[in-house]
């Protein structure tokens, strides 16, 4: 969640983190924490809007091996116009793109309308009706 105005005067990078969660057991087999520990998960990040950047593609693997996989969002805020702006990055599955998103990271930014007030400016025009 973005709308700081110095964060919004050019371009930010986040470094977001991903570990795997398995489903609570009080006990596993020996296969089933062999299939745990060998979690190997091309993922291909899709996202949402052009004014989102990242990587094309992470290798998740098991949260015990590696703790998890980390990589950085750049968000490019500085010529959109005022108001709300909501975005996503979807990871999906790279060999079975049919099972959707493994997770989803919102992204919302907004871009204050007092951005665009100058002393020279001091009114801003919302419609032909409104101005502030």
């Amino acid at each position: 969640y973005v709308r700081d105005s110095t964060e919004l005067e050019g371009p930010m990078t986040f470094d977001v983190k991903v570990a795997p969660r398995f489903e609570h057991a009080t006990e596993r087999t020996a296969q089933e924490m062999d299939q745990l520990l060998d979690l190997e998960l091309e993922l291909t990040l899709v996202p949402s809007e052009p004014w989102v950047e990242c990587p094309d593609r992470i290798t998740l693997m098991s949260a015990k091996e590696r703790g998890g996989q980390t990589f950085s969002v750049r968000l490019s805020p500085r010529d959109m116009p005022a108001g709300v702006h909501y975005a996503s990055v979807d990871a999906v599955d790279a060999n079975d793109r049919g099972r959707g998103a493994i997770f989803s990271l919102p992204i919302t930014v907004v871009i204050p309308h007092t951005k665009f007030l100058t002393s020279e400016s001091p009114m801003l025009r919302l419609n032909d009706d409104e101005a502030v």
